[in-house]
Formats: C-alpha cells, structure tokens, sequence
C-alpha cells in the first residue's frame, strides 16, 4: 500500500456496514483478550484464597518481625 491511499483510507469516512464490520472485529478481539485473561488469572485467584486461609503465625505477624503495625496492612 502507498502512503498516499493510506491517507485516504484515514481520511474517508466509513459506510455502516464497514463501521459495523470493525466493530465486530473489535469486540471479537475484546472477547479473546477478556477469555487470555481469565484463564491467566484462575491459577492466581486460588492461590490467593488458599494464602488468605492459611493462618499466619505469631512470630510471622508484622510487629514481631521488627516492621511498625502501622506501616503493614493486609
């Protein structure tokens, strides 16, 4: 493609079926990026929930690992 039919291509305006066809392709795309997403974050979200219910102890608390309790938050 040369630069000058880029140019116009930028500066045409779009029939509604060509808007409507890049708005499926986005929302396709949208969709394929949510669904990489949450198959990334599947693993993480139970690693977490099996963190939160494991209990901490005391000597591991913040106070007693020399960290002010002010500073230190969950």
């Amino acid at each position: 493609m040369t630069p000058t039919y880029l140019i116009h291509q930028a500066e045409r305006s779009r029939t509604p079926a060509e808007q409507r066809a890049a708005d499926v392709r986005s929302s396709e795309l949208a969709a394929a990026s949510a669904a990489l997403c949450r198959s990334f974050a599947g693993p993480f979200r139970s690693l977490r929930r099996t963190a939160q219910q494991v209990p901490v102890e005391s000597d591991q608390r913040p106070e007693r690992a020399g960290w002010p309790a002010a500073e230190y938050s969950l």
